[in-house]
Parts: C-alpha cells; sequence; structure tokens
C-alpha cells in the first residue's frame, strides 16, 4: 500500500522476493498540469509493469470488503497517503507493517524528509513499524540511520533512502512472517510532527543565519522548489551550493556572478544559487539569470 515513487521502488523490491504479492493499493490517479491530464500514481505505473491489481479508493473506507477479499496474509505500506481502518489492519494474519522515513518517534508525517532537511537535522532513517490507525505511532520493530550533509537535497536524501528501505524490510520481513519480532513503544514525549509543505513554506526568506537559509531551499529541492522575491518577483530556486567566502553585506544582497552561478549574501558569507528559474520561464543556470537581468540586478536584495 503506497503511492509516490518511494512506495513503488519498494513494491519492484519487494516484487523480487519470495513473495507473492496478491494485490496493490494507492491513491487515485489525479489530473496535473495546466492540461490537467490524468497521470497514473508510480505505484499504478509499477502495479501495471509487474501484473499487479492495483485498487485505488478515493477513501479507503468505502473499499474495506474489496481490499480484504485478497485474503492477504501481511500488508506492507510505504507512503500510501490516508490513515488506514483498523477493519483492514487487523485482517492480515502476520498484520499490517509500515515503512517510515525518519527515526521515529521524531517526524511523523508526510513530509518526513524535506522536514529533516528543513530543520537542520544530522541524521534521519527508516523505521520499519507496526501499523495502527494513528498517524506513524505503531510500535517500532527496525531502524536503520544515514548521516545528513549540507549538500543533501530532497531528491539525494530520498534516493539513499530508498535503498535503506530496501535493506530494511528485507532485514525485517522474515520475523514479521514468522510473527517473531519484538517492538518497541514510541516515547510520545520525544514526538515531533512533518506535516507536508504548506504553500507558505515554500517561501525562502534571506533574512535568517546562513546554514537555516541553505537548509530551507535544499528541502525543497527538487519538489515543491521554494522561491525567494527579488522586487516582488518570484524566483525559484532549483540548485545550490555552500562556499566558505565572505562578503560583508546585509542578508540577501545580489553580488552578481561567483563561482560559477548567482551569488548571494547570507551572515557575511555567499551562497551560490546554480539553477533558478524566473516566473513564466524555464529553469536556467544562475550565470545565464545574472547575464540576462544585468547590471540593475546587482546590489538588489532578496527579500
Amino acid at each position: 500500500m503506497g503511492t509516490p515513487i518511494f512506495a513503488a521502488e519498494i513494491l519492484e523490491h519487494l516484487a523480487g522476493l519470495d513473495l507473492n504479492i496478491v494485490a496493490s493499493v494507492s491513491q487515485p490517479d489525479r489530473p496535473v498540469g495546466r492540461k490537467r491530464i490524468i497521470e497514473k500514481t508510480p505505484v499504478h505505473l509499477i502495479s501495471e509493469k509487474l501484473g499487479i491489481t492495483c485498487v485505488q479508493p478515493n477513501n479507503i473506507k468505502d473499499a474495506v470488503e474489496d481490499i480484504t477479499s485478497y485474503k492477504p496474509d501481511i500488508i506492507i505500506t510505504c507512503a500510501y497517503g490516508q490513515i488506514i481502518p483498523d477493519a483492514i489492519l487487523n485482517n492480515p494474519k502476520c498484520g499490517a507493517f509500515n515503512i517510515h522515513a525518519s527515526l521515529l518517534p521524531a517526524l511523523r508525517g508526510g513530509a518526513p524528509i524535506h522536514k529533516s532537511i528543513m530543520y537542520g537535522h544530522d541524521e534521519t532513517g527508516i523505521t520499519i513499524m507496526e501499523m495502527v490507525s494513528k498517524m506513524d505511532a505503531g510500535d517500532m520493530i527496525l531502524k536503520r540511520s544515514i548521516p545528513i550533509t549540507n549538500s543533501h537535497t530532497t531528491e539525494t536524501l530520498e534516493k539513499e533512502l530508498i535503498e535503506e528501505a530496501k535493506l530494511a524490510i528485507t532485514e525485517a520481513l522474515p520475523s514479521l512472517i514468522d510473527m517473531t519480532y519484538k517492538a518497541e513503544k514510541q516515547d510520545e514525549t520525544l514526538v515531533t510532527y512533518a506535516f507536508n509543505i504548506s504553500k507558505e513554506e515554500e517561501f525562502i526568506s534571506f533574512d535568517r543565519d546562513y546554514d537555516t537559509v541553505s537548509a530551507h531551499i535544499r528541502s525543497l529541492i527538487d519538489r515543491p522548489v521554494g522561491f525567494g522575491l527579488i522586487n516582488d518577483m518570484k524566483l525559484k530556486i532549483h540548485a545550490i551550493h555552500e562556499t566558505k567566502d565572505t562578503y560583508k553585506a546585509d542578508n540577501g544582497l545580489i553580488i552578481g556572478k561567483h563561482d560559477g552561478g548567482l551569488g548571494v549574501v547570507i551572515d557575511n558569507r555567499i551562497l551560490v544559487l546554480d539553477q533558478v528559474q524566473p516566473v513564466g520561464k524555464k529553469v536556467m543556470s544562475g550565470l545565464d539569470y545574472i547575464n540576462g537581468a544585468g547590471k540593475q540586478l546587482i546590489k538588489v536584495r532578496f527579500e
């Protein structure tokens, strides 16, 4: 049971093990883009590739009988996107288990990878847990951790976590199927949340410390992509790199070309914007942007 590319890769991995996958469950296919073309979810696409039936209810509460009719021995979920009712969770004889992309009880919710970077965490990881009908609150069975560096984006960190998740579920599966696993309750006093990215969180304020600004930008790459404001105009930021170069000026000041991109001052250090996207235009290099914007952009400040 899952929806995005993370879940699709886990499904494909499970299909390569000695398992009989009787069905998958995904969120419905939805229209995307300006033309509102219906796009299949990644789990739906992989299910078709593998010849697996994909159930896609608008509300999973309306699909209890459909899902339980497959008589699963075990349910594995990963980033499904709906709270699953007890009538489904209690159905399989071996139980229902979740693959969550954080070190629980930290970062329960739908955007743990984004928020682990945005909040400046030093590490994150994968937790295999029992499923309960409350968001990411089940007992923990297995964890794998990885460090977060100042070059990680959500895209690159997700790729690493997918590989960790494959290792984790492969390690855990025998004890889940045999029902011999040991589980540890989450410490409710340590619970934090990672709710989906809001529109407000997409705005990058440059009037903060260097590490916070860098982390905020990187947490939104490659989706949904954050933006700064120059003279009230949005500039989306698709790629950056940090430098140790110094420049004494107000936060957000654009100093022009620097280290192969567009240099911006934060905390008297220079952050380089490598790829940007002005409103109504395609993604371009920071150099191309500054060349097109010309001298009028120099000494202008990000709000």
